[in-house]
């Protein structure tokens, strides 16, 4: 493993679903809300958490196979009126994110967050879990016009840092995170935690794959003493 040089890295931009929480049973919650609502039979969960990341219109189609712009607005329209229900109460941090957040703050380097979904559920979890305070910067779906793979939201997310990208890393776990980054160029590394497989990460130069982000706080440590 070639590692970055030492200090390289002074900034960590994280994801949020399946990155650092499984929000998986709210998502289903609200995808499927919004489709019987729609006159829409039910997604299978498989399926559902398939879509975990991408912007809602793209989650639509790839459930429905209809691509028409009204239904597309009307289904996030939906999906966002049961979220703000159920989002937060569902949301669960995994059981390593307190540890691992409290120990990358210890070496120094700054946290930020970039991820597709609504800031305010975000911030809502941070806060009831004790993490609100740890993060500089967050970035939500509904703060930037363009939503992963598009590099907006981690172009914002290095301005709130005030790094440029080559000094933080984006963690995530889907092949969406990894174009974010690549379009940011950014360095990217991979966590297992997610539906996506390891070797859908070969193309895109991951600097590490990791099984989880909790091992992310001795992967900085070694690239500092390298």
């Amino acid at each position: 493993m070639r590692l970055p040089p030492r200090d390289a890295f002074r900034s960590v931009i994280f994801d949020f679903d399946f990155t650092l929480a499984d929000s998986s049973n709210g998502i289903f919650d609200c995808v499927n809300t919004a489709l019987a609502a729609m006159g829409v039979p039910p997604a299978r969960r498989d399926d559902v958490n398939a879509t975990i990341g991408l912007p809602l219109r793209e989650t639509f189609t790839r459930l429905t196979g209809s691509d028409d712009a009204a239904r597309q607005a009307e289904f996030v329209a939906k999906f966002h009126c049961r979220a703000d229900e159920v989002m937060v109460d569902s949301a669960v941090l995994y059981e390593f994110v307190p540890a691992t957040i409290k120990e990358i703050r210890r070496q120094g380097v700054s946290l930020g967050m970039a991820t597709t979904k609504r800031r305010v559920h975000v911030e809502a979890i941070l806060k009831r879990d004790g993490l609100a305070d740890a993060f500089h910067t967050v970035i939500g779906g509904n703060d930037v016009s363009n939503q992963k793979p598009h590099p907006e939201s981690l172009l914002a997310g290095l301005k709130g840092l005030g790094v440029p990208p080559r000094e933080c890393v984006y963690v995530g776990d889907s092949i969406v995170d990894a174009e974010a980054a690549r379009r940011a160029e950014m360095p990217f590394v991979a966590v297992l935690t997610g539906v996506t497989k390891r070797a859908a990460f070969d193309s895109f130069a991951a600097r590490e794959i990791l099984n989880h982000a909790g091992e992310l706080p001795a992967w900085l440590e070694a690239a500092r003493n390298r």
